[in-house]
């Protein structure tokens, strides 16, 4: 095992980094010729992944190991790095280091990895401080060439371990600015990766807030996905389908956050909320919706309370309106500016340039409720996106009675309204 590895060390703080060196020295568990240091001071704030690049391309070895330049390097932390990385597939892949509570912070690297990283660096240069060895981590488990470390212990002086004070260096690695861009890069970057491998990522999300859901919604839920499946199987796609469901019980606005961020941290290409007090009455509803090739496109739900009306708005918040029946009977997909969440579909990349929480229940001046998908509908027309919804597909709102577009006009004739033209308020009658 007498492997040669490249430590690198960018510095911003010249004392730490003599620190982190003479513990190298003191603590590699291997003898010194197995091993070089290639450090250099961050003379022009360029930003730790700039500074990896560049290190990278100086090290005279495969084996390249990262430190900050904050760190003190424990007793045989290389030698117990070294054995990690013998064990796994063909001797090759990334080795994270023990340096507190993220186990990926500090790592071991062979360059074989860098061919299956998009731009070819360990940390990459999209990222401005964070989230790029999360991204590392993330492609070698992909590979199945991770391993921890856990013996290689690297103190690690920093001040969320209440071990350093923050200085302007921290301060602007940590910047709110800068940890916004590098979240929102990893995601993207996760989802580009999961298109290329899969074409399309497709979480499934059942936002529900009670235990049981009716036998209907159930039998019609799995015919749906069976029929989107068979497609996929057909056309000869890659089938890659994220079955959510909450991770914590809450009501619905906090229900649909959270199944949105486990679909955006799985790299989901797509996300579909298929609310458990509906039937799908149409079994190919998955591959319609996806079929459009739209953004934001759902399927036509109806109220489930008179008027019974489909929830297909256009206006502004707090002035709605409803789609005219005869619009609605020419069937078809309707751009429409608010509908309900029931049966909608999501590229993933339309939640990534809006702040959180995307879902949110509110109240209008008057007090009227705003439910948390009409007042998302409001925000993302507020950010220039567009809104579909196939009118023709047929979607049955569960209440004591199946409601559909029959339910809708026979109250209408009943009641002798114009239902269809009224002037909504949030989505209620005035």
């Amino acid at each position: 095992m007498n492997r040669k590895v490249s430590i690198i060390i960018p510095i911003i703080r010249p004392a730490s980094a003599r620190r982190c060196m003479e513990g190298i020295r003191e603590n590699a568990g291997v003898s010194i010729d197995q091993y070089e240091i290639v450090d250099s001071v961050d003379v022009d704030g360029v930003g730790c992944p700039e500074m990896v690049k560049m290190l990278t391309q100086r090290t005279k070895h495969d084996l390249v190991m990262f430190l900050g330049d904050d760190t003190v390097p424990e007793k045989d932390f290389l030698k117990n790095a070294l054995r990690e990385m013998h064990d796994l597939p063909d001797g090759w892949g990334v080795v994270g280091l023990n340096s507190g509570e993220n186990p990926y912070a500090h790592w071991l690297a062979h360059k074989n990895i860098l061919e299956h990283i998009e731009g070819g660096n360990f940390f990459s240069t999209d990222y401005a401080h964070c989230w790029g060895d999360a991204e590392l981590r993330d492609i070698a488990e992909d590979l199945g060439r991770w391993a921890y470390a856990e013996d290689s212990i690297i103190e690690h002086y920093h001040p969320i371990f209440d071990t350093a004070d923050w200085d302007d260096g921290y301060a602007k690695a940590y910047s709110k600015e800068n940890r916004a861009h590098d979240q929102k890069t990893y995601h993207l970057r996760k989802r580009a990766r999961m298109e290329k491998k899969y074409g399309t990522r497709l979480a499934i999300a059942q936002p529900l807030t009670f235990d049981m859901v009716h036998s209907q919604f159930h039998f019609s839920f799995l015919g749906a996905v069976t029929t989107y499946m068979q497609h996929l199987f057909e056309s000869g796609n890659p089938i890659c389908l994220d079955m959510l469901s909450p991770e914590f019980p809450g009501q619905i606005d906090a229900v649909r956050n959270n199944l949105t961020k486990q679909a955006i941290y799985n790299g989901s290409t797509h996300i579909i909320f298929m609310d458990t007090d509906q039937v799908y009455f149409d079994a190919d509803v998955i591959n319609r919706l996806m079929g459009h090739g739209k953004k934001i496109v759902g399927a036509r739900v109806h109220r489930r309370y008179p008027p019974f009306d489909p929830i297909m708005f256009r206006g502004e918040l707090g002035s709605h309106y409803s789609i005219p029946d005869e619009e609605l009977d020419r069937g078809g997909l309707i751009e429409v500016n608010a509908t309900g969440a029931g049966c909608i579909l999501f590229d993933t990349r339309v939640f990534m340039d809006m702040p959180t929480p995307w879902f949110k229940l509110d109240e209008d001046e008057d007090g009227r409720p705003i439910g948390e998908d009409i007042n998302f509908c409001a925000r993302l027309k507020d950010k220039g996106h567009k809104i579909y919804v196939d009118s023709d597909i047929d979607i049955k709102h569960l209440s004591l009675l199946s409601v559909d577009m029959g339910t809708y006009k026979l109250f209408k004739k009943l009641v002798g309204r114009k239902t269809g033209t009224e002037v909504k308020k949030n989505g209620i009658c005035k």
